[in-house]
């Protein structure tokens, strides 16, 4: 099994400063990630009783709580985990997620790639031979979760501190990361690291991240396979290979969660909906029907009413 790491009490210095990223309401978050968007690192605070709905990352991401005490549900799976302070997940590109804060939560995110390393010799793929190690049990969690080392708390309290205040430069925030990431390549054993990483990990790591880079909403199977400028036959085998479904089943699967957080995440009436995602009313509702068992009005009625959809 994995092993916890033990916690020393640092005490963190959360004055208040110009650029601090603080946050209230979701309208405000996700003004925040629309700005920061290109940027490494997002740092924000989460008050008590607030609920940040629909983080969705540009990239794949890693999630310091350094205080407090959030509940962060898979929007997807509909699955559910409480992070505290001092621990770590990973939000790998594309997942959606709500956070809802127990106490006021003070978060640290940091984008990473699919081919990104934890130094120049050791990239992350290479603990794709871990992955057999892992426990079963420890698969089947969507979240990942980590204990944050007291070396790289540290850290990333430090990060917290500055990086938004006067080292707000690119370069800056490449040091940053690749101290992070040299932190946990030491400080973690190795089937901690494929634990962690376990949805980057894949036998061919350079096609998943090609293929999250062509996807977008309402592409077709046939205009995938083109911009990939693979012949089809090549394109279903290794996708398959990557994915265990077909292109076609993968897609609508993408369609089925994109069309649920618009159903939930937004007031946009059926009609806009519908729309959006290239169907007819009517076709929507089978969609929904089929994918969700319901149509998508009650999908939205039961969410609003407190059940996670």
């Amino acid at each position: 099994m994995l092993q916890s790491h033990s916690h020393r009490k640092q005490s963190l210095n959360m004055q208040t400063k110009d650029q601090e990223l603080r946050t209230n309401d979701n309208q405000a978050f996700h003004q925040i990630v629309q700005a920061h968007k290109n940027r490494i690192f997002t740092n924000f605070v989460l008050h008590q009783g607030k609920c940040i709905r629909g983080i969705s990352t540009y990239h794949s991401g890693i999630v310091f709580i350094t205080k407090g005490l959030v509940r962060v549900t898979s929007i997807c799976s509909e699955k559910q985990q409480m992070v505290k302070g001092g621990e770590m997940f990973l939000i790998p590109r594309g997942r959606t997620f709500h956070f809802y804060a127990l106490e006021d939560t003070y978060v640290l995110t940091c984008s990473i790639t699919v081919t990104i390393a934890f130094c120049e010799k050791h990239p992350i793929g290479e603990l794709m031979k871990y992955i057999k190690t892992i426990p079963e049990e420890l698969k089947k969690n969507e979240f990942g979760l980590l204990p944050i080392h007291p070396y790289l708390l540290q850290e990333v309290k430090i990060s917290q501190d500055i990086i938004y205040d006067k080292l707000d430069v690119e370069d800056f925030q490449e040091i940053k990361r690749e101290t992070i990431l040299l932190y946990m390549r030491h400080l973690y054993t190795p089937v901690e690291k494929a634990f962690f990483f376990l949805p980057l990990l894949n036998e061919d790591m350079r096609f998943l991240s090609k293929v999250l880079e062509i996807y977008k909403p309402n592409i077709s199977a046939q205009e995938f396979i083109e911009v990939s400028g693979m012949s089809a036959s090549t394109f279903n085998r290794k996708f398959r290979k990557s994915f265990g479904v077909s292109l076609g089943t993968w897609l609508n699967r993408k369609k089925a969660d994109l069309i649920k957080e618009d159903i939930i995440l937004s007031e946009l009436p059926m009609q806009k909906i519908a729309d959006k995602h290239l169907f007819s009313p009517n076709h929507l509702t089978k969609f929904c029907k089929l994918h969700f068992g319901v149509p998508p009005s009650e999908i939205r009625e039961q969410y609003n009413n407190g059940n996670l959809f």
